[in-house]
């Protein structure tokens, strides 16, 4: 799998350039390979939040079941 060369960097060239790592993760998510392979993406704190907001965990799951089984 191809990842265009803004979007991608090597892991020496994240560890090296971590700012511009960071400043371009505001924008778009960037992708940190290793040996060619896709490893880790590192995406903007605001994009962060935006998509967890709709996430639930499999504790919560677990936790409103257990408090629905007690209740009735």
């Amino acid at each position: 799998m191809a990842y265009p060369k803004m979007n991608s960097w090597s892991t020496s060239e994240a560890k090296n350039k971590f700012a511009s790592l960071i400043n371009n993760s505001q924008s778009t998510e960037q992708v940190v390979l290793r040996y060619g392979k896709p490893i880790a993406v590192v995406i903007g704190y605001e994009q962060y939040l935006a998509k967890s907001q709709n996430t639930v965990s499999i504790w919560d799951l677990f936790r409103d079941a257990e408090m629905k089984r007690e209740h009735g």
